[in-house]
């Protein structure tokens, strides 16, 4: 009886039961932080934080909060407009998305196809391809009229560069009868930051320019020639086109359709 008495001494148990608590809870306090967060939760803090305050650290009431709100949006749409128009405005991204691509297809073709011959005709076929679709787009957004002379039509040729390159070429060197002239550009977006090789001297950089003409005029019957009389990138002032007028298109009907 007094073995089994000792097994079962209370005070024994008590402390070994104390000796667990004290380990249990010492588990707990380790997973709490010390240095616990002012705040629940993150959005509700910056939502308190966002909300405008009045005297004394008071919120203000959706009235105060509105007139506020009211008077800062007046002030801050005075000067967004006197911001813009101090800034100048910026080129379309469609010139400098072309602008930035345009250099880096040029090298591959380079490297594909080795001939610089091969590169200026695919450089052609390319700007007419491109010219095939742009008519459309343009005489969308103008609602230009049939052009009935060269002059009209140099016209529309200088404004569909300012609407897509941001540029508006000067068109001189007109002919005597009045079927060939000339786009003079002083700055060209496709040639900013390039310099050719001389082993590339003959190489038609901006051919996507003259192959996109011919392929506009192309869809609206009007058949022409364009190549460069002078290139900045080979040394002179300005960039020349010359566009002259070959014949007028007659609209071909499929056969059987007559």
């Amino acid at each position: 009886m007094s073995r089994q008495a000792s097994r079962l001494d209370p005070k024994k148990v008590q402390y070994k039961r104390i000796l667990i608590r004290r380990q249990a809870r010492a588990k707990l306090e380790s997973r709490i932080p010390k240095e616990r967060s002012k705040y629940l939760h993150e959005s509700r803090h910056r939502h308190a934080m966002n909300r405008i305050r009045g005297e004394g650290g008071r919120f203000h009431s959706a009235q105060e909060k509105g007139e506020q709100q009211h008077g800062a949006g007046s002030e801050q749409q005075q000067s967004l407009q006197q911001s813009r128009a101090s800034t100048p405005r910026a080129p379309p991204r469609n010139s400098e998305f072309l602008t930035l691509t345009y250099g880096a297809l040029v090298t591959q073709m380079l490297r594909d196809l080795e001939n610089v011959e091969d590169v200026n005709k695919q450089l052609e076929r390319i700007g007419y391809n491109m010219g095939m679709r742009l008519i459309e787009d343009f005489l969308a957004r103008t609602s230009a009229p049939r052009c009935m002379e060269m002059r009209e039509t140099a016209d529309r040729i200088q404004q569909a560069f300012r609407i897509y390159l941001n540029i508006q070429p000067s068109i001189t060197n007109w002919s005597t009868a009045s079927d060939e002239f000339s786009l003079q550009f002083e700055t060209n977006p496709l040639t900013e930051f390039v310099e050719l090789p001389p082993d590339l001297n003959n190489l038609r950089y901006c051919a996507i320019i003259t192959g996109c003409i011919r392929g506009a005029l192309e869809m609206v019957q009007l058949d022409v020639q364009c190549w460069f009389v002078q290139d900045q990138l080979k040394g002179d002032n300005v960039t020349e086109v010359r566009v002259k007028f070959i014949r007028r298109l007659e609209d071909a009907i499929p056969a059987g359709e007559d």
